[in-house]
């Protein structure tokens, strides 16, 4: 007769840099990489209908490193912004690269007036249009040089830009 356990399992830390997730039981304390756990809670099934609680930790600090790079303010105790993201999460994405797609757009769209508004997490964390993202920001790692080439052009532009206030023209009669 097989018995089904049920075990207590809390994510007491999450450490985007080492990419390490600590967990707890009642009994002890152990550490994992993301990608481990992210395959333990795929493979156990009754957990895995929980996982938005199980994640809200590390949700919470994707959503709030969205709201510091972005300067946005999107409330870290809504489950609608903490959806997508959890969505990655289930997927099997490593927060890490959430973060680095956070950190890719907000260079790219902050600066916008009409870009900056794609800077929520239904943009970001969906599932189709975040693929692509990954691809650009990966597209950054392998070929770095390009991308500091890209930068430097567009930065160029960007002074250019900011030479004119487009205000004055539209504003001013003369």
């Amino acid at each position: 007769m097989k018995r089904n356990t049920e075990i207590k399992l809390k994510v007491v830390e999450w450490n985007p840099e080492s990419n390490l997730v600590i967990l707890q039981t009642p009994t002890t304390t152990f550490t994992l990489q993301t990608s481990e756990f992210l395959s333990f809670i795929d493979s156990a099934s009754p957990v895995k209908e929980k996982l938005p609680v199980k994640f809200n930790d590390i949700s919470i600090k994707i959503l709030k490193h969205l709201n510091f790079k972005s300067g946005r303010k999107f409330p870290t105790d809504n489950q609608a912004n903490l959806a997508f993201i959890d969505a990655r999460l289930r997927a099997g994405e490593d927060p890490n690269m959430l973060m680095k797609v956070i950190d890719y757009k907000c260079w790219q769209w902050k600066d916008d007036f009409k870009t900056k508004e794609w800077l929520r997490p239904q943009t970001l964390f969906n599932a189709t249009k975040y693929q692509g993202y990954k691809q650009q920001v990966l597209d950054i790692e392998q070929n770095p040089q390009s991308f500091k080439e890209y930068v430097s052009k567009t930065e160029q532009s960007k002074s250019r830009v900011n030479e004119v206030n487009p205000l004055d023209r539209l504003f001013n009669s003369n």
